[in-house]
């Protein structure tokens, strides 16, 4: 991308058409990486397969860049968005909350939100973002290295139920007692949901504490509406055996394929 003249434009003029540019430019590629924790994207234009970054596009918070997407960022094909750390996720981390809240896409097909490799980072700082974004997302929704206490995993699959793919790897997801989705997933279009890595020694470990999977299972269970609209489940990485997977799903009256 050329820098603009700046003989020719004046200060807001040279924003504007700065933020033209790169909303011309982000349309032309389908993916785009957002980095939420490290800041040091270098500035100038994104190579196809390159991707951008958040602090690129929005975090770059000096000179010419704070004003950049002012305003709500265009419909995509996917977006993956990484590296949430405790600091930048507190709730006084008032950029990554306008980000979500205000500049995240119209509409995206599929989105990938991932913490760092820490399978105790609690998703309770943004959640409720998350599922405000949830009438944005269309397709897939992917969600990496969270902590999910009590109902919160219940929440967010509800706010998710219009998705066709419905993914939560290596998260840790605490169910200790069932509970009843009868009435919360009318009319849901999961087909596919993947638990990879969530039942690892790392996370819920559910070779050693096989009642977390089968609470799990059963809660979702209690929705004639998912038990219809299911069509695999992928339970990679998750100390599970065949068998095990087998028995819990038929229990809770899933009639679907799986993979361990």
């Amino acid at each position: 991308m050329e820098p603009l003249p700046i003989s020719i434009l004046s200060k807001s003029e040279r924003y504007k058409k700065r933020e033209r540019q790169l909303l011309e430019e982000i349309q032309k590629y389908d993916f785009k990486i957002i980095n939420a924790h490290s800041f040091n994207a270098e500035r100038g234009s994104v190579q196809p397969g390159q991707g951008y970054n958040l602090e690129y596009l929005y975090f770059y918070a000096h000179n010419e860049w704070k004003f950049i997407f002012t305003k709500r960022m265009p419909s995509l094909g996917s977006m993956y968005i990484e590296k949430f750390t405790g600091g930048l996720m507190s709730r006084e981390n008032k950029y990554l909350h306008d980000f979500f809240e205000l500049k995240f896409p119209q509409k995206i097909n599929e989105c990938l939100i991932s913490a760092s490799a820490n399978p105790t980072f609690s998703i309770t700082p943004y959640l409720n973002k998350f599922i405000r974004l949830a009438p944005r997302v269309f397709k897939r929704i992917n969600v990496c290295a969270f902590l999910f206490k009590g109902k919160q995993f219940m929440k967010f699959i509800v706010a998710y139920k219009h998705v066709e793919f419905f993914q939560i790897g290596l998260c840790m997801i605490l169910t200790p007692k069932v509970l009843n989705y009868s009435t919360f997933l009318k009319n849901t279009q999961i087909k596919n949901v993947s638990f990879y890595g969530a039942g690892s020694d790392t996370r819920g470990d559910w070779e050693k504490n096989p009642e977390q999977f089968s609470n799990l299972i059963q809660s979702l269970g209690t929705s004639s509406d998912l038990k219809l609209s299911i069509e695999h489940i992928e339970l990679y990485h998750c100390g599970l055996t065949s068998k095990q997977v087998e028995n819990t799903l038929k229990n809770a009256g899933f009639t679907v394929t799986f993979s361990v």
